[in-house]
Formats: structure tokens, sequence, C-alpha cells
């Protein structure tokens, strides 16, 4: 790894010895000319921007790689005061549209929104989210205050889930691509803290743009704009979307049909001894003391927190099977490693089963299912309930699950550039959760290879077409089947990894059904 720290200033301290560092890392990892290039501009144009958004400043310049990214960070300290963000506004304002800087940042930079907590909304539609308590696994320094970050990655997924309902994907994105910045770095990030602000952009040296179209494969017109959506691949990334999407669970509310409860649940093998989970129960249940129950382990390759889509997929579960859905929020890699999570999810079933009264659910008819890494979790737990001697769950359903822990299927060579999750993002969180040093049992870390199958319960295999975790459930599936388990098999086709996400789909409607039906089955409705 090579990093440099550099002093410099407006008065032109340090600018050309920073310029120069890019040509260093360019030379010491013999990068091609492009690319040696493209990383010379990108900390020239970071230069750029920190002037028009700072003014007059001392700032410290870092730049940090492997041979694999390269990351250039700005921190200059600033009072950020109504009357300084007026004038960076202001300066703001005296550049082209068609300039070096971005419509978007120039307005993360307005001073007023940050004035009124009635403007929270706003700030998130331009892609801004104010935290207090980061709960991330490389802390940012909370002696400032409140924080405000913004991502071109979290924006990316905020522009995605609103274009589902206003269609106005292509304007959003035209405005970014006005940035030369944004256009370069494979992610952009804004802290703006009381008393200082970071702004850092990262280069991929070695793997696709985010910018990469992908149009080889024959992937459903569907999820076209899922391609849209960065690939989070990096430490630097995992960081980010924790930190932006680790308020989601606290914006669930309850409706007429459904009621959305918080507990806190017993779980010793977590560090807090507590896990936060999400209950929810249809209204006509309230009163029931004997419902169905489905435990929803959340994907996200243990490092990343529940998405929209998961909150999405609880509603529907409960709402058309007319059971309890609970999702505990266990706790995420890289801060904690695994076999963390695959003890979390067994004692988190074990406390519902020898607590069931409390919960009002039938300790018979608990179902856990999961997607990707959740997946994971759902097959573990069912082999170490094997294991252990405690009842099995009543069934699992796995959705492009993640079971294969050897990595060396013809779906993991194949699919290096899919959208969402590709075979280089799935070997960069093996390494991020250092499953090569895994403590536990082998076979909870890799289910397809687990030594024997058998015993486990009625099992519902989903996989995606262009995944490369496709011939994981597949391997798992005629496992089990061989072993003489009862297993259904669904092998959607033009999908991709987390397809869920495009939730106005019809590929992903008809699925839905099959996972319904699957369940109303196995619960004898």
């Amino acid at each position: 790894m090579k990093t440099r720290v550099i002093n410099i200033g407006s008065d032109g301290e340090g600018l050309d010895e920073a310029i120069d560092s890019a040509d260093l890392i360019s030379m010491y990892y013999s990068l091609d000319k492009k690319l040696a290039r493209q990383l010379r501009l990108l900390s020239e144009e970071l230069l750029e921007t920190v002037r028009h958004m700072a003014g007059d400043y001392k700032a410290s310049f870092h730049i940090e790689s492997t041979e694999n990214l390269c990351e250039i960070k700005l921190e200059f300290l600033t009072d950020m005061s109504s009357e300084k963000r007026t004038r960076i506004l202001e300066i703001s304002d005296e550049i082209p549209k068609n300039g070096n800087i971005s419509e978007r940042i120039r307005r993360i930079l307005e001073s007023r929104f940050y004035e009124k907590e009635e403007n929270e909304d706003l700030l998130k539609k331009i892609g801004i989210i104010k935290t207090h308590d980061t709960g991330v696994g490389e802390e940012l320094d909370e002696s400032d205050g409140d924080i405000y970050v913004w991502s071109l990655q979290s924006f990316a997924l905020s522009s995605y889930d609103s274009s589902i309902e206003n269609s106005d994907l292509d304007s959003v994105w035209t405005d970014i691509s006005r940035s030369i910045l944004l256009n370069l770095a494979d992610d952009v990030r804004i802290y703006i803290f009381k008393n200082r602000v970071e702004v850092a952009a990262l280069k991929n040296l070695k793997n696709p743009s985010i910018h990469d179209s992908n149009k080889e494969y024959d992937i459903s017109p569907e999820f076209e704009k899922l391609k849209l959506i960065p690939v989070v691949s990096t430490k630097a990334q995992v960081r980010i979307a924790q930190l932006l999407y680790k308020q989601l669970p606290a914006k669930e509310v309850s409706n007429y049909l459904l009621k959305i409860s918080r507990h806190q649940i017993t779980v010793d093998t977590s560090p807090k001894r507590t896990l936060t989970t999400l209950i929810y129960t249809p209204t006509e249940l309230e009163n029931d003391k004997d419902t169905p129950c489905i435990i929803l382990y959340h994907g996200g390759a243990l490092v990343l927190p529940p998405l929209l889509y998961h909150f999405r997929l609880a509603r529907i579960f409960a709402n058309n099977v007319h059971c309890k859905v609970m999702m505990p929020l266990y706790d995420l890699a890289p801060k904690y490693l695994p076999p963390l999570q695959h003890e979390e999810a067994y004692y988190f079933y074990k406390h519902l089963r020898e607590n069931a009264s409390e919960y009002n659910i039938n300790p018979e008819k608990i179902v856990v299912a999961g997607d990707s890494a959740g997946g994971t979790l759902c097959a573990a737990l069912c082999l170490m309930a094997r294991d252990r001697n405690l009842p099995l769950p009543y069934a699992q359903m796995l959705f492009y699950p993640s079971l294969d822990a050897s990595l060396s299927s013809e779906s993991m060579k194949k699919y290096t550039d899919v959208p969402i999750v590709n075979a280089k993002a799935v070997r960069e969180y093996y390494k991020m959760c250092r499953m090569d040093a895994y403590k536990g049992n082998r076979d909870y870390a890799s289910p397809a290879e687990a030594e024997s199958l058998k015993g486990m319960p009625p099992s519902y295999v989903e996989t995606a077409e262009f995944d490369c975790l496709h011939d994981d459930g597949i391997k798992y599936a005629n496992r089990l089947r061989d072993s003489g388990c009862d297993v259904v098999l669904n092998e959607t086709r033009g999908t991709v990894h987390a397809f869920d996400m495009a939730k106005n789909s019809r590929i992903l409607e008809n699925v839905m059904q099959q996972r319904i039906s699957f369940l109303r089955d196995v619960y004898g409705e």
C-alpha cells in the first residue's frame, strides 16, 4: 500500500506536489497511459472542486492506494456558517453549467438546507443523509456533532428508487454527468461536519468502472435500470452503504393492514447481547396466540444493512401468507467477523422456539427465509439445529443464495461483470469477512459442500440466471434432493442478483407468487 499526505493551500502551497503524487502512484503500479492520465485528472479536478467549495483554505491532501484501488481525499477546516456557505454558493453560481462542478455538488453546500429540520426530505432527494451515530467498522470522528454525508454510490441507489415512481432517472443522471469528477471516479463522497469538510474520490485501478453497461448478457429489459446501480465491492464503499442505509429500519411504520414493531430480543452471542428486530404482524392476527412465523434474514454479503426491498419482502409475506415476519438486524462485518452472524442467526431461532408464547407464535411453524448471504444464514442455521439436536425450522426459503465457499463454480468464473453483484465483488466480500481464516464449522460457511444434508426441512431454492452465485443454488438443491429432502428449485430467467429491487417487474411479480404458493403449501392454507 502506498500512502502520501501533503499540506496544501489556496495560495498554491503543495498543489504541484499533490498532483505529482498521482503520477508516482501510476508509476509504482505500472498503470497504462489512459488510467494514469485519468488518475492525474482526478487529482486536478478534486483540487479544483475543493477550491470552489472552500474559497481560501488550508487542507491536507491524502492519496492512498493498493494495486486495485486508489482513494484521493481532501480535508479542510471550515466553520460552515450560513455566511460561509452563502459565499460558497455565490462562487459556485459563477461556474458555467457545463463546467467542472456538478450541479449536485453545488447544491450539497447550499446553506439553508442544513439549518431547518423541515428540509430533511429535501436533503434526502439530493442524496444527503444526516447521521448522529455511524455504527460502522471504521468510526467517523463524531466530536464535530452532526454529520451530513453524500455519496455517488448511494445517490445512484436513491435515484433508482425514486425513478420507479417518477421516471426521472435519465434527467437526474444527465445532471450528474456534467461533472468531470463524477465521470472519472468510481465513487465520490462528501462528509460535512460542523467544523470541517472531507471530499474523497475513489478510483478502481483494475476493476471495470461502475458505468460499464454489461450489454453482452441477455438480461431482461425489466432490469435495465439495475445496471446503473454501482457494485459495492470495497471497504470504503461498504462503509458508506452502512452509514447511509442503517437508518432504514427506523423508517418502517405501521398501516391499517400491518403493525410493525421493534423489539430487543436476547441473543447471547451478540456483542450487545440483544438484536434489534422488526416484527410485522397483520392486524387481523394481533390477538392470535399461535401464529405461524417467518424469520427473514436479509442479504448483503454479511456487510450491508437491509435495503428497501427487504422491508417490502417482509410486508408482502406478512400480508399474503397471513403470518408474522421477524427481521433480526444481525451485526455486520467487517467490524464483526463470521461466524458471529451464523451464531446470531441460530440463537435467534433458538430463542424464538424457547420463548414462542412471549411472541404469540407457533414454535412448530417457524420458517426461515433469506436472500444472498441471508440464504447462507438460513442453510447454516438448519445444519446447526440438526447438529445441536434442536428441532429444525418448518421449512427454509433461499433466494439467490451464497452457499459454496470454494468460489470455484462455473458461474463464478463466467459472471465477473454483471450488475448488482459479480464474482469480483464476492471475492472482495470474502476478504472483508476473512473467510480464509473462518473459525467456525466449514459446513456452516459453505452449506453446499456440507458432508451431509440429510434431515434438512422442506426447501425452496431460487436462482437468478445472470448471477455469479447461480450455481450455488443448483448445487445445493441437487444435494438436498440426493439426500432425500423435499426441495423446490426455481431457476428464474433473465434475472440478476437481487432482482427484487425492481419492484414493478412482471418477472418479480410472477416469482413472488411462486414464493407465496410455496409458503401457503407449507402452512397448509
